[in-house]
């Protein structure tokens, strides 16, 4: 048996034409004709047109067509010539990428699958266990999975003991692992074992992410969900650095957590390290929190024990530490100590910066409201406490029972330590304290000329006078006017 490749122009060898006499010389100056038989059919002339020509004892050159070899399956080829004895082939028409595989030894072999693992399937239902697979493409995606509907997940991996589920390496500036989940799926689902991960994301040399999440419209780039007392997500910083780096290139959150009853992010320092760090744009916040919209509140912060601090905010040049702006009838800040001598907020200033500066904007705002005794406490390196007002209250003491709105250590304290200037002139209404302690110092301190019609008050240095009244005497009534 002979075989030809599908649809392809080949040259045959035909012969030997042998002398239909004695059966033994051959015939070389014959005109030769050809009908060939595809896979049973009747026989028919050949479709190539190209002169059949005498080649070497009785063999003759005949050329089929693309045509000729179109049909798959069996091909016969025969010619009958008067004075010669009959002459025929048989050859076996193979599709192309078969003939290739088994004749030329090239190509590869398309395979339609009836079982996989014992199991039969039909379309692309087939489940393959494997007991290790490498897969190497150095020119495009070496592994594409996806879900196309339902809840199916793109990729699911499990790891066992403490191997990991999946465990991705990034190349100098590519990610180590990108996903797309399609319906209800997720694109990349990782359960870890007993104390390994699930996951785990090795970023490139130089620039490359272990792991880069993107939401391209409305979705979530990573939506992590804990389970029982499990962490949604979990990440471990190395040196210098980070566990989670969070970048938001436009409008939308780095990095936005919420929970129906627990944390919605809960992160911890591990020795002098922070807990979380977060960095503001030219003009975006460094982390926004909003609260629920009833009582949730958008950020807690409390200190686990010992004397740890909740939070510690720096502020840098002529930024903010913290700047918390309320909405409506919420406050922008709620400071609450927990009991015992816990401080609800300490505010402790370096150098010259102040240790708190709080301000209300317009209206009725007050930059401070403290219901209790103690509702904030400050100790300041210069300045403890600075507050400034634009349209409201700097500070709003409400006294809910019988305390006093300032302690008498605060007002001995103002007494006794604030310096009153002497006026140079005779203040008018409405007074301020300390315009009206001044005067009243003055008239009391200084010296007062008297005449018949003018009374006059000196300043201290007796080089000027600061004010006079008019001096009237009727009926025996001395009168002193209004001084000016």
């Amino acid at each position: 048996m002979r075989y030809l490749r599908q649809s392809t122009l080949k040259v045959i060898q035909v012969g030997p034409f042998l002398d239909a006499t004695d059966g033994v010389t051959a015939k070389t100056a014959l005109t030769v004709t050809v009908q060939v038989s595809k896979d049973g059919a009747a026989f028919a002339a050949r479709n190539s047109a190209t002169a059949i020509t005498h080649d070497a004892d009785g063999f003759y050159r005949v050329e089929l067509s693309a045509t000729d070899t179109d049909t798959a399956g069996p091909l016969v080829i025969k010619s009958f010539v008067a004075t010669a004895a009959p002459v025929w082939h048989e050859f076996a028409i193979l599709s192309q990428s078969r003939y290739d595989l088994a004749i030329l030894g090239s190509g590869v072999q398309p395979v339609n699958l009836v079982q996989i693992d014992g199991l039969a399937t039909t379309g692309n239902n087939a489940t393959l266990n494997l007991k290790q697979l490498t897969v190497i493409n150095d020119a495009g995606t070496a592994i594409l999975a996806m879900s196309s509907g339902g809840n199916g997940s793109g990729l699911e991996l499990n790891g066992s003991g403490s191997g990991r589920g999946l465990r991705a390496t990034g190349g100098t500036t590519g990610n180590g692992i990108e996903g797309a989940g399609g319906g209800l799926g997720k694109g990349l689902l990782c359960t870890g074992g007993a104390t390994g991960h699930g996951a785990e994301f090795l970023g490139g040399s130089s620039s490359g992410s272990g792991i880069q999440a993107r939401a391209t419209t409305i979705g979530s780039g990573i939506y992590a969900q804990g389970t029982s007392n499990n962490s949604g997500f979990y990440g471990v910083g190395s040196g210098s650095g980070s566990g989670m780096t969070v970048e938001s290139t436009g409008s939308g959150a780095g990095f936005r957590a919420f929970s129906s009853t627990g944390h919605g992010l809960h992160v911890s320092g591990g020795g002098a390290s922070e807990g979380l760090f977060c960095a503001g744009g030219a003009t975006g916040h460094g982390i926004e929190a909003i609260g629920g919209a009833t009582s949730g509140i958008g950020l807690y912060v409390h200190s686990q024990s010992g004397g740890g601090a909740g939070l510690v905010a720096t502020g840098n040049g002529g930024g903010a530490g913290v700047v918390a702006t309320g909405g409506g009838s919420g406050s922008g800040l709620v400071a609450q100590a927990g009991g015992g001598n816990a401080n609800g907020i300490r505010a402790q200033a370096a150098g010259i910066g102040n240790a708190l500066d709080l301000h209300a904007d317009a209206g009725y705002g007050a930059g401070i409201v403290s219901d209790n005794a103690e509702g904030v406490w400050i100790v300041g390196g210069t300045k403890g406490l600075v507050i400034e007002t634009m349209a409201g209250d700097g500070i709003e003491v409400i006294l809910d029972g019988s305390g006093k709105a300032l302690s008498d250590t605060i007002v001995d304290s103002i007494l006794t330590r604030a310096s009153i200037a002497e006026p140079a002139a005779v203040p008018s209404y409405p007074l301020s304290l300390g315009s009206a302690l001044g005067w009243i110092g003055a008239l009391s301190r200084n010296k007062i000329l008297q005449t018949s019609t003018t009374q006059s008050v000196r300043n201290d240095a007796d080089s000027a006078t600061i004010a006079t009244a008019t001096h009237t005497v009727a009926g025996g009534t001395h009168t002193r006017g209004e001084f000016s």
